[in-house]
């Protein structure tokens, strides 16, 4: 697409071509009330990939977390005072009930935190206290590091709570008594917010850690305007994809296979599978031939994943038809080189799948830049396209792009070649060091 500039007095200004709008609505209504969101009452969202009987849909999520939010309320004060104030936090493995800690923790008007299963009591303690939990979750195979941490941290015990991994229904067991905690029969609804509410912006929902490259992990705050436009920005244009081109657009189903821990794990199992009305499927870890069985029984038809995972299905013998219902699959977190990409683009969808690569942080909610669908296959192991850019509206030399870009330490070599489509637009190609 060109870009669009328009000059004024204090210079000129660069739009997009195309400008996305997305609804101006709380996180919750925007998944369960709106009517772009996808998920019908009987749409199973989330599912036990070993038992996939264990399964919830929107209508009992709906009462779920409307009685959980009431307990949290209730019981442990999450939200008593007001929005921004309380946090909880859960160190846990992947359970297809996990997601309701979540919702539930926005519908008390609480805020959602996460800390990898793999913290050590040092590292998770070091986040309870920047963030002044008020409630840990955990599971069974986490519980050891979580009440270390709580010690370390002076979280009582009694605010702790164990999500229990053999309970046929949702039920959350408190470390303090081994008991398990009464889950309230009363709804508690959430706070219905629309455009424009200062409150989609500055209602913090979520807060995640990011990697922390530059030092100890940094605490970054998301609001309900952050997560419901990561959400829609970039499934809106998938959708618009499928309607124009008249393609049927296929069922969503995919593996949650990392940990809900980052902004992959958050937005990607517990938002934007449930606005598109998909199901997800939850392993409690990543185990790669597992991961292969549960890919090929439920054919998958779309994941995120990293690229240690993508060298894996490329190079694994064992990798047959277990992906042939993959229509797209995106790698984050770190680059995947070109030669990768290839190898693993042909394994899934019969070679027909997209295979592309994204750019984002736990910051910005996730993607900064992606591949659209309908763009055909990428296949310079770049994470976006790179328009060339007009300055004063005249068009820049090629070779002066180049010299531009080499100059970023960060990038070794740079090369520009015409576009097939029109004359004026170029395509980027570049490697950065590693």
């Amino acid at each position: 697409m060109t870009t669009i500039f328009e000059r004024t007095s204090s210079g000129i200004i660069y739009k997009p071509a195309k400008d996305r709008d997305f609804p101006q609505l709380d996180l919750l209504s925007f998944l369960f009330d709106s009517d772009a969101s996808r998920a019908k009452d009987d749409s199973v969202l989330h599912a036990d990939a070993a038992d996939p009987s264990r399964s919830i849909n929107k209508a009992q999520l709906r009462s779920l977390v409307e009685r959980t939010a009431h307990t949290f309320r209730h019981q442990y004060g999450i939200g008593q005072n007001g929005p921004n104030k309380d946090v909880v936090l859960a160190i846990c493995t992947g359970h297809y009930l996990l997601p309701n800690l979540f919702y539930s923790t926005v519908a008390a008007d609480g805020i959602f935190s996460a800390s990898n299963p793999g913290s050590t009591p040092k590292e998770l303690a070091t986040q309870l206290t920047q963030v002044s939990v008020k409630l840990l979750f955990c599971t069974e195979d986490t519980k050891p590091t979580a009440l270390a941490a709580a010690k370390l941290a002076n979280l009582p015990l009694s605010r702790v709570l164990c999500l229990s991994a053999t309970s046929p229904t949702f039920q959350l067991v408190s470390s303090a008594t081994s008991q398990p905690i009464p889950l309230s029969t009363t709804p508690h609804p959430w706070t219905r917010l629309t455009g424009p509410s200062p409150a989609l912006r500055t209602n913090t929902i979520c807060i995640l850690f990011s990697s922390g490259t530059t030092g100890p992990p940094k605490a970054c705050r998301l609001s309900h305007a952050n997560m419901v436009s990561a959400a829609a920005l970039v499934l809106d244009a998938n959708r618009e994809h499928y309607t124009s081109n008249n393609i049927p657009e296929p069922e969503y189903r995919t593996l949650a296979h990392l940990p809900a821990a980052h902004i992959a794990g958050i937005q990607g199992y517990f938002v934007n599978p449930f606005y598109v009305g998909g199901t997800v499927y939850w392993m409690p870890r990543f185990d790669f031939p597992a991961f292969l069985g549960y890919a090929k029984r439920y054919q998958v038809t779309f994941f995120f994943s990293v690229p240690p995972v993508f060298l894996a299905i490329a190079k694994s013998p064992a990798v047959a038809d277990h992906f042939a219902a993959v229509t797209q699959a995106v790698s984050g977190a770190a680059p995947m080189g070109r030669e990768l990409q290839a190898a693993a683009q042909k394994k899934l969808g019969g070679g027909r799948a997209q295979l592309s690569q994204t750019w984002g942080l736990s910051e910005t909610t996730g993607s900064m830049t992606f591949f659209p669908l309908g763009e055909g296959q990428d296949e310079t192991g770049s994470v976006s396209s790179l328009e060339l850019i007009k300055y004063k509206g005249l068009q820049v030399a090629p070779a002066e792009l180049e010299a531009l870009l080499v100059s970023h330490p960060q990038i070794l070599d740079a090369a520009l070649s015409a576009s097939r489509l029109r004359i004026p637009k170029y395509k980027v190609k570049f490697t950065t060091r590693l």
